[in-house]
């Protein structure tokens, strides 16, 4: 009985150390945490993020694809992308963790994307999103809107936005 409560005293001290007991009750978490999924499409509505090359994983089916070449997207911070598919279209999905500690949100994320594929040349093409507190709670942060090529694009359902290319 004695070693019971020393493994339940224990458990409830793994369980009130951990991040997650501070979103329970109201304390904000150690870091921001966000995405977007950012579909590229042509003017005939053609989904051009699909033909990228990436390892898919079993377990997830062909709804997550690890990007294999690593200069396809490149990120102004150490940020994380792959490609996910949401619906009938692939997205490029962009993740934010900014440590609290150190930074505050940006307000303005800019990366680049080079792919022969989805652009027809070599050449990085920066992409911006503006993001903004969604108001339920100062940490959590949602992208109002994305410009490419002097263009401004809409976010639909707070995480996903398209853009289309000319082409």
């Amino acid at each position: 009985m004695k070693s019971f409560k020393l493994i339940c005293s224990f458990l409830l001290l793994a369980i009130i150390s951990t991040s997650c007991f501070d979103e329970w009750f109201g304390h904000e978490p150690k870091v921001y945490r966000t995405h977007l999924a950012l579909s590229i499409r042509d003017t005939l509505d053609n989904d051009l993020i699909s033909g990228i090359a990436c390892t898919y994983f079993p377990s997830f089916g062909d709804s997550y694809c690890e990007i294999t070449d690593i200069d396809v997207f490149r990120l102004n911070r150490g940020y994380s992308v792959s490609i996910q598919k949401y619906g009938d279209y692939y997205h490029v999905k962009l993740d934010i963790d900014v440590d609290k500690k150190r930074e505050t949100f940006p307000d303005r994320v800019t990366f680049s994307l080079r792919s022969p594929y989805v652009f027809g040349d070599n050449y990085s093409h920066d992409v911006v999103t503006y993001w903004k507190p969604t108001g339920k709670g100062k940490w959590d942060y949602v992208c109002s809107r994305v410009e490419y090529g002097g263009k401004e694009f809409s976010v639909e359902n707070k995480y996903f936005a398209k853009i289309v290319l000319d082409r």
